[in-house]
């Protein structure tokens, strides 16, 4: 724990009264620290661990924080961390393949103490397997339901190739193709209206194995 002692100075000229400033904190006029908090979001979003249970094993330490106290710090973090998460959506957005997939997530309804399924999307880059020399990311968006129109948003600046399922859903997008689909269909090679280099990438995609990065 810190202790800051902050003392009041008068002047004797102008009787003003004087203090030392606080020393810069994550949250305005917050009391926790960049350590709480980021011991708070890992043990939630990486450990699972729930903010009522955090707010339990506190109080066994004989420090009293209740659940909507950290949900404020969890919320004015999730703040101070937007351009991190925008310059990770920069990031992934600028190579030359991705990777795309979605997953269901409970959300609360509001104003009906029931949940419903929401949509978190997944947008990868990770170039190792070819010996890329930057470094892997991924960048995470929700939506309240899996239509169409919100994977075309996400994608409408993105320019290369995006490896995802065979959800119609990718395919809204003028400009884009996935390209997994391509591997995992049967096709025909004496098909007449086959694409040549569809066959070609999808044969070498059978022989191909993945290299191991360099550590």
């Amino acid at each position: 724990m810190n202790r800051f002692v902050r003392s009041k100075l008068s002047c004797t000229c102008c009787d003003k009264i004087y203090q030392a400033p606080m020393p810069s904190r994550p949250i305005h006029r917050g009391r926790p620290g960049p350590g709480l908090l980021a011991h708070i979001l890992v043990s939630k979003y990486a450990d699972h661990l729930p903010l009522y249970r955090q707010s339990q094993i506190f109080a066994r330490e004989k420090v009293e924080i209740d659940r909507s106290t950290l949900a404020g710090w969890v919320g004015a973090s999730a703040r101070l961390l937007e351009p991190l998460a925008d310059a990770t959506s920069e990031h992934v957005r600028k190579g030359q393949a991705g990777f795309a997939d979605d997953t269901t997530v409970q959300v609360q309804a509001p104003n009906t103490g029931k949940t419903k399924t929401g949509r978190f999307w997944a947008y990868v880059r990770d170039e190792r397997p070819w010996q890329g020399g930057v470094s892997p990311a991924v960048h995470y968006l929700y939506s309240p339901s899996r239509e169409g129109k919100y994977p075309t948003e996400h994608l409408k600046t993105y320019k290369g190739w995006m490896h995802a399922d065979g959800y119609a859903g990718f395919n809204k997008h003028p400009e884009h193709e996935d390209i997994a689909k391509w591997y995992s269909s049967d096709f025909d090679p004496n098909t007449p209206d086959t694409d040549e280099l569809k066959l070609e990438v999808l044969k070498l995609a059978k022989k191909w194995k993945p290299r191991k990065s360099k550590k």
